[in-house]
């Protein structure tokens, strides 16, 4: 199966001010340049509030070659329609250096409010490889407050659009577990582990059919749960948390990206597999 080759702009303003969120809908967000994480053999750039371009996780490099095209998340409130967090007001990101081996900043945290209702708040955190090991990792921690004193139904998306070696066309994508998702290609493999909770429903896509849907402004329904394994292509995958969250309380989602270069005779096979696919394809053809 092959998805949609190549991207597009497809960033598109999400409505707010749905049902509860009317009153953030009113807050204006602070504007902040996109930042950089660097450590070891990688670095990270972030907009956390789409003041200029893309708002998001919008590259990740690991020895000098970009993996990621974006990655970022969405929120509702009940049966509002989703909406990306950035359309909250935003705080931050405050950036550390955790290391001690170089003085540059590894972890960013920033914090988006719906005033009087609850906050989210999203922490990267990057730890490079050595240098050529094609190998970095990315924590992530989101943290949901509930800052009224009833029950807090709110949902919680991720969407991730990964071009590994920056070659979309040749990526594969598998849920390899309930709580992990796999992409690879004939040269790198890339895994996130969702450490706690277990996301309630998951969805792997070709590009754009899931963010589109997550940034029409009218999406008020689930993930579809297609995890049949899909690629080559620009496959794309995301995940969904629900959650009641109790008066004045907090959620946390815990979650790990790494990225693994591929041994020779392992991406020697992948890349027979392939040819052996197109193979096959072709005769079924004539």
């Amino acid at each position: 199966m092959f998805g949609t080759f190549g991207h597009a702009t497809h960033r598109t303003a999400a409505a707010a001010g749905f049902g509860l969120l009317a009153l953030a809908a009113l807050a204006v967000p602070a504007q902040a340049a996109p930042i950089t994480l660097s450590d070891g053999n990688s670095s990270a750039t972030i907009n956390f509030d789409g003041a200029t371009g893309t708002t998001g996780m919008t590259s990740w490099l690991v020895d000098g070659v970009d993996h990621l095209f974006r990655q970022w998340f969405w929120f509702r409130v009940g049966t509002d329609p989703a909406q990306a967090i950035d359309t909250l007001a935003v705080t931050g990101p405050a950036i550390t250096d955790t290391g001690i081996d170089d003085p540059a900043a590894d972890t960013a945290v920033a914090k988006y409010t719906a005033a009087g209702q609850f906050e989210i708040e999203v922490k990267y955190s990057l730890q490079g490889g050595a240098a050529g090991s094609g190998e970095a990792d990315v924590g992530e921690q989101i943290k949901i407050t509930n800052l009224t004193g009833g029950t807090l139904d709110i949902t919680l998306f991720q969407y991730s659009d990964f071009d590994l070696n920056g070659t979309p066309a040749d990526d594969s994508v598998q849920l390899t577990n309930a709580n992990t998702v796999t992409q690879f290609d004939a040269v790198s493999s890339l895994s996130e582990t969702v450490v706690t909770p277990a996301p309630d429903f998951v969805e792997l896509a070709f590009f754009d059919a899931t963010e589109s849907n997550l940034d029409s402004g009218s999406f008020t329904g689930n993930l579809n749960n297609a995890t049949t394994p899909l690629g080559p292509g620009d496959v794309t995958w995301a995940f969904q948390w629900d959650f009641a969250i109790g008066a004045n309380s907090s959620r946390q989602i815990s979650k790990d990206k790494q990225i693994r270069a591929i041994p020779e005779p392992i991406s020697t096979a992948i890349l027979g597999l392939g040819l052996l696919g197109l193979g096959l394809a072709r005769r079924r053809a004539r």
